[in-house]
């Protein structure tokens, strides 16, 4: 093979030219994703799934569904690829509502069920000294 560059000859197997330096092949390096973002990128995905069960099943589990999901989103939100933080991004921001929504409801079922409790008190206690 003779090189494109200085037009002396080289092997045919070379992926360089030893006398100037050319890339004779272009050679293709595979890019792969080191170990830590390929956990970043399941952290996010384990995030976005808990961010949906939070969100079905409010308030049952949705405590538990929003701040586990919201622990992975933090986790997933470490990584270098901006695709993978977007998605913990959105899956943070569903956790959080999820949550939120979880608590309101829990509360205002607490909240009912303490005034329905107080009701049933006082009309117990009428009951009792009217007899």
């Amino acid at each position: 093979m003779i090189c494109r560059n200085c037009g002396r000859e080289i092997q045919d197997d070379a992926s360089f030219c030893q006398f100037c330096g050319f890339i004779a092949k272009e050679t293709t390096i595979e890019h792969e994703l080191p170990e830590q973002e390929t956990s970043y990128k399941v952290f996010a995905t384990i995030a976005y799934v808990f961010g949906i069960a939070c969100l079905i099943t409010c308030p049952i589990l949705g405590g538990f569904f929003g701040i586990a999901g919201i622990i992975f989103a933090k986790n997933g939100m470490k990584s270098a690829d901006p695709i993978v933080r977007n998605k913990s991004r959105i899956a943070l921001r569903n956790n959080k509502i999820a949550l939120w929504i979880s608590c309101v409801i829990i509360g205002l079922v607490f909240t009912f069920l303490f005034v329905s409790s107080i009701a049933l008190i006082v009309h117990w206690t009428k009951e009792m000294i009217q007899q």
